[in-house]
């Protein structure tokens, strides 16, 4: 393999520079997004949001209602919420136009890679990484979605194009002020990105003490040749820029935490139950509720609290509520230290897996109404990315020394995301890190065919087809994971009490898992709010059959036997009810009106 990119900036036929070519790109790029927002806007999840969607709309809502400052510490990443209050201020409560205005920031993020991948390597590696990210069928899903994986691709992007311009030019201090407040910015939306600050940090200080130049083009031999690795003047004046545009944009949530929960913290308190369900005695590496059936934000912040509290017996800050989960996590690994480590070397296939793990939405499911989904996704996925990106990173290696500090973002970020659990849209920052070196391995390619250099041509083939097939190992159950998602569709059709497409999803979702509780429980809904108490039964049953924790099936069950006149069984049901949940208000009301009728003369 070869070890520099060799000729650069070999020049692009035609006459048009690379910005105007990024433009095209870029508004390419925006035709794809706004045609995948068009194709899916009547999928139940689009108009009935669930999850964390509806949690983050609900929150917005709040914020233009006018409590804009809320009353607790922040337990979800904040930025988002306050994008989509922006957003409904000027355009109302139109789900539409904030995925038009994402699909925007997404083609914006296109321009933006392109740029800085153009000031890292050149011309034709700009426009490699601009068009990768335009057509990369997962970054199209996710811009799509009401989700803060659009704001954090658009942040990062635009963080790696002011990380190239902080060793040229006149405004270098004022750019790594802006690289500072745009971490911290992307750490409010994504609070794994805070592992990146220490590195960025490190290259302020060393990379402008030793290179005046971008680290992209200095050569490796000048960079060390009569250098000093000591800061000097300007890299110190840079380096506590970088840290002063963090300050700015965390003092104000350090503030309010501090004052609203009594802890001083610049980010969220879900790490320690993050961490507890990445990595858990029977943790699989995907996301697990702690109560099962309760995988939404309604549920999460108070069963995290609630399990904390009744577990110490006192009441708990936020800050002693993830502390609890981290100390206990750490118990059960310490418990069986081999199993953990076979969990991280799952996890890690995980991470390289080709598969978009779905969460409420499915990548897969909207790809059966999305044109551009359904086009791209068998011919440019993650598993092709990542095989792109290793042959970048070993074209690249001789020039480490320039480009050591993005080599370190992707293995904190993989670290970050190994620690707690996968999902699609948590992996989706360390894509978009992946384009520029991607781009890197196409040229590569590109240029081994046509300069004929088949000896560096059949190794970077060699590490493309393997990279590809370790990416497509069985890691994960995706039969189920599928059905959880159709699922997830029936649930959003019912929101909309359109009970017959409701029970036709949750059906499709039980052929394809025929033994998913939640599923058959959700379908016992649709039929009983359908009028049909007697499917309604047999979906209950047997959704507690399948798991008997599944609090939420107990008093739904109950009110079907009640309405079948079964007065005696539905009473053993609300007291179980009460047996696993005994703070149920629902089963201790109906049992107390049931005991007080039967008590009548």
């Amino acid at each position: 393999m070869p070890t520099d990119l060799g000729d650069a900036d070999r020049p692009l036929s035609g006459r048009w520079p690379g910005f105007i070519w990024l433009l095209l790109i870029s508004a390419f790029a925006l035709l794809l997004r706004l045609a995948n927002v068009y194709q899916t806007s009547a999928l139940p999840t689009v108009v009935s949001p669930l999850g964390d969607s509806r949690g983050y709309l609900q929150w917005a809502d709040q914020i233009v209602g006018g409590n804009w400052c809320g009353t607790e510490p922040f337990y979800q990443a904040p930025a988002y919420p306050y994008f989509l209050a922006l957003l409904k201020a000027v355009f109302g409560d139109s789900v539409a136009a904030i995925r038009v205005c994402q699909s925007l920031l997404g083609s914006a993020a296109v321009l933006l890679v392109g740029l800085a991948t153009q000031r890292l390597f050149g011309i034709r590696y700009g426009i490699a990484a601009g068009l990768a990210l335009a057509l990369y069928p997962p970054a199209i899903f996710y811009d799509g979605l009401i989700q803060k994986a659009a704001l954090a691709s658009f942040l990062l992007c635009a963080l790696l194009y002011l990380i190239s311009l902080a060793n040229v030019g006149r405004w270098q201090v004022m750019a790594a002020t802006a690289c500072g407040a745009c971490l911290g910015l992307l750490c409010l939306t994504r609070e794994n990105a805070l592992i990146w600050s220490p590195v960025l940090v490190l290259w302020f200080l060393w990379s402008s003490g030793s290179e005046q130049q971008s680290p992209a083009v200095t050569d490796d031999v000048q960079a060390t040749n009569g250098k000093s690795w000591i800061p000097d003047r300007r890299s110190l004046q840079k380096g506590l820029a970088f840290v002063a545009g963090l300050i700015v944009v965390f003092l104000p949530v350090v503030v309010r935490n501090g004052l609203l929960g009594g802890v001083w913290s610049p980010t969220t308190f879900q790490a320690g139950s993050n961490f507890y369900i990445g990595n858990h005695a029977h943790a699989t590496g995907v996301y697990q509720p702690l109560i099962s059936g309760r995988e939404t934000p309604l549920y999460e912040r108070s069963d995290a609290i609630q399990l904390a509290e009744q577990n110490t017996g006192r009441e708990l800050t936020a800050a002693e509520v993830s502390q609890f989960w981290f100390d206990k996590a750490f118990a059960e690994i310490g418990e069986a230290p081999g199993r953990w480590v076979r969990l991280l070397a799952t996890k890690s296939l995980m991470v390289i897996n080709d598969f978009e793990v779905p969460d409420v939405d499915s990548y897969q499911l909207f790809s059966q109404f999305s044109v551009a989904l359904m086009v791209l996704s068998p011919i440019w996925s993650f598993g092709w990315l990542f095989a792109l990106a290793w042959i970048g990173m070993l074209t690249t290696v001789g020039r480490w020394r320039s480009l050591w500090w993005y080599y370190l973002l992707h293995l904190a970020m993989l670290a970050a995301i190994v620690g707690f659990f996968l999902l699609g849209r948590y992996r989706q920052p360390l894509a978009v890190l992946l384009m520029p070196i991607a781009a890197v391995g196409v040229i590569t390619l590109v240029d081994a065919i046509g300069d004929r250099r088949w000896r560096p041509l059949i190794t970077a083939s060699l590490i493309l087809v393997a990279s590809v097939l370790v990416g497509k190992l069985p890691v994960y159950d995706r039969q189920a994971m599928q059905a959880s998602a159709w699922m997830n569709a029936g649930i959003a059709a019912g929101r909309q009490q359109d009970y017959p497409q409701s029970i036709r999803y949750f059906e499709t979702a039980l052929q394809m898992d025929a033994d998913l509780p939640e599923a058959h429980f959700n379908l016992g809904r649709a039929l009983q709010l359908s009028g049909r108490p007697d499917l309604a039964l047999q979906s209950y049953r047997r959704s507690l059959h399948l798991n008997p924790d599944l609090i939420d099936a107990y008093v739904p069950l109950a009110q079907v036997l009640e309405q079948m006149g079964q007065v005696a069984d539905a009473m053993v049901v609300y007291e179980e009810a009460l047996r696993v949940n005994p703070v149920d208000a629902r089963a201790a009301a109906a049992l107390s009106r049931l005991n007080a009728t039967l008590a009548a003369p």
